[in-house]
């Protein structure tokens, strides 16, 4: 059983700390009780011992804080809510026209998960995260999915503004063909609460809005500091470990900068496979360890970020926010049999007894936003640039290249993959009083958005062919094993820009009847042309405690520059011809004269129709239900 462990957190002017163990999730025991088990596991107690020597102490404490979750649940539903709404009225989750949820930093923190996108899909039905397998990105680059449908048709945005994509193109497992956000490059120190968006959204906000909207509301107060230091574990061994550091302080007069970071070590583990059969020490050729790539990948990730606003005027006000990542991540692949024809077993390289080679990723990702905000006349308006950028180097080591023979290098560097994408935005709205009981609310916007994508050449090691054989007629794979690198040939670099203006109106026509409609025109200079988009949103609330909401929408989604350039090849091992031999197979560009012969064609944009119908109710202070 998994274990959260050794949970210490130092909050001005107090010290605390906290043993907690999932079972206080998963078995529904109290906090009270969670402790006296934790006492009576060794695991534990290799991890945290001071927390268990004062935890009686902090008893009383832990469950007055036990006592506050429902308060802080019934204060995340009356948070305002910014994400599908940019009228001037304020709503909450109980108030909105369509389906919401926000989750606050407690609530993320209390889930014992190490990252964002493992503690929206502990809190949030409706998002569900794959499982860490596979021999590639796929099991690192992971991406949520939101109402069942694929990472790719779901919208990031980071304090409302659009947040980059990854440069990786998930090859395996339900995201085939998703190069999507990575949410667990945003600091969660950072974080103050999540608003997830569980409709189609296009027509407000554009391409990859098809299942909905995850918004990363940063923190923006100046209070106090947060040190945190926290493990996950099972069978007496540290899993994860992860620190984190959030300071708030004032800049100016009423300015804020919040700055946030997050470390975090992951240890790598094995999962078996759909029917059972387990992977670990399939070959245990010269005590190597030989297991495959299913699991958790071995992880260093660090984050950090800062969040800024600083009032020039009472009318005008300059912000920005940016997040730094860096993550290395490595994960062992198949053995490698020394009795088959593409194993070198002599020479300064060489394994006699075979080898298992390790696949790693090495990632660097940057996001920048500048605005500015304010008031003009009786128009609200803001403007900003966002700028993003995701670089990733991929290779292999303890590996072989057989077709060099003896001369083979064991590490290759594969190729290298690298996102940009840089997006303006101008938004106006106000409230217009037309004689009703509530004022007509109007917004209005345009956006600029400019992508590149470019995919860099290996080592020259990584692709070559060196012509080695064994015998005649019995020659070794070219390109290094697991998978081959990029050669000259098959570089590539492509860039886009989309221009787009959107319209929101809503209002009531009488007081508990609400009505509201988006539209948007976009068009892409090249492949996808000019799209429209539309929404239509109503609410009547029956009573103060119950409304009906429902939506109707269309919606589209752009192929992104990674879907129609990305390339890999990659090595395995199969029967062909009553032979056990490698079998090369790869991802082509659909340009490619390759791909073409196989019968590809450009990509079309994907087309939606959204409708939904759900209710809110809360029957009494303590319960209430959304759908």
């Amino acid at each position: 059983m998994r274990t959260a462990l050794s949970l210490r957190q130092q909050e001005r002017p107090t010290l605390r700390f906290a043993c907690m163990a999932s079972m206080t999730a998963m078995s529904g025991v109290n906090m009270k009780q969670a402790l006296h088990r934790a006492r009576a596991s060794t695991a534990v107690l290799g991890y945290c011992p001071l927390a268990l020597a004062i935890g009686s102490v902090l008893l009383s404490g832990t469950i007055q804080a036990e006592e506050k979750t429902s308060e802080d649940e019934r204060r995340t539903l009356s948070t305002v809510v910014v994400t599908g709404n940019r009228g001037a009225e304020q709503r909450t989750v109980t108030s909105s026209p369509v389906p919401i949820d926000v989750v606050s930093a407690k609530q993320l923190q209390s889930t014992g998960k190490p990252g964002l996108m493992e503690a929206l899909s502990a809190v949030i039905p409706s998002l569900t995260l794959p499982e860490k397998t596979g021999w590639d990105a796929s099991g690192i680059a992971r991406a949520p999915n939101l109402r069942g449908l694929s990472a790719a048709e779901v919208l990031v945005l980071v304090n409302g503004k659009r947040r980059h994509t990854s440069a990786t193109l998930n090859i395996n497992g339900i995201n085939t063909g998703a190069a999507p956000a990575d949410l667990d490059l945003i600091p969660i120190s950072a974080i103050d609460h999540v608003e997830v968006l569980r409709d189609g959204a296009a027509a407000q906000y554009g391409s990859d809005a098809i299942a909905g909207v995850i918004n990363v509301i940063l923190k923006a107060d100046t209070s106090g500091t947060s040190v945190t230091n926290a493990g996950l574990g099972y069978d007496g061994k540290k899993q994860t470990v992860q620190q984190s550091l959030n300071k708030g302080f004032e800049i100016g007069d009423g300015g804020i900068v919040q700055l946030a970071l997050d470390a975090r070590s992951q240890n790598d583990d094995n999962k078996a496979s759909a029917n059972g059969y387990s992977y670990e020490q399939a070959y245990d050729l010269a005590g190597k360890s030989t297991y495959g790539g299913y699991g958790t990948p071995k992880t260093n990730l660090l984050t950090l970020g800062y969040n800024a606003e600083l009032p020039i005027d009472d009318s005008f006000s300059l912000y920005s926010f940016t997040t730094y990542s860096h993550r290395k991540a490595e994960q062992g692949q198949n053995f490698r049999l020394p009795t088959i024809t593409n194993t070198i077993t002599t020479g300064p390289n060489g394994y006699p007894a075979g080898y298992t080679p390790t696949w790693y990723i090495d990632e660097d990702d940057f996001q920048a936003a500048f605005g500015g905000k304010g008031t003009l006349g009786e128009w609200d308006w803001d403007l900003s640039s966002t700028y993003g950028r995701n670089e990733a180097e991929q290779g292999t080591t303890h590996n072989q290249n057989p077709s060099l023979g003896e001369a083979t290098p064991n590490s290759f560097t594969s190729g290298t993959w690298i996102s940009t994408e840089l997006t303006t935005n101008l938004d106006f709205k106000r409230g217009f009083d037309i004689g009703l009981q509530k004022p007509l609310d109007v917004s209005y916007g345009l956006e600029h958005r400019r992508d590149t994508y470019e995919v860099q050449a290996g080592d020259y090691e990584s692709y070559a062919n060196g012509g080695y054989c064994i015998a005649p007629g019995n020659c070794a794979s070219s390109g290094a094993q697991v998978t081959n690198g990029i050669s000259p040939d098959e570089e590539s670099s492509a860039s886009r820009n989309s221009v787009a203006s959107y319209v929101d109106v809503g209002f009531n026509p009488v007081p508990d009847w609400y009505v509201g409609s988006a539209l948007r025109y976009e068009h892409y200079n090249q492949g996808v042309g000019a799209t429209r988009s539309g929404k239509l949103t109503t609410r009547y609330d029956f009573t103060p405690q119950f409304a009906v909401r429902a939506t109707v929408s269309n919606g589209f989604r752009a192929p992104s520059l990674a879907n129609s350039l990305f390339s890999a090849r990659s090595t395995t091992y199969g029967v062909v011809d009553g032979v056990y031999q490698s079998i090369n197979y790869g991802v082509l560009p659909t340009g490619s004269g390759a791909a073409r012969a196989l019968g590809a064609e450009d990509l079309k944009p994907e087309r939606s129709t959204n409708f939904s119908l759900g209710f809110t109710l809360t029957p009494t202070d303590q319960l209430t239900l959304t759908a």
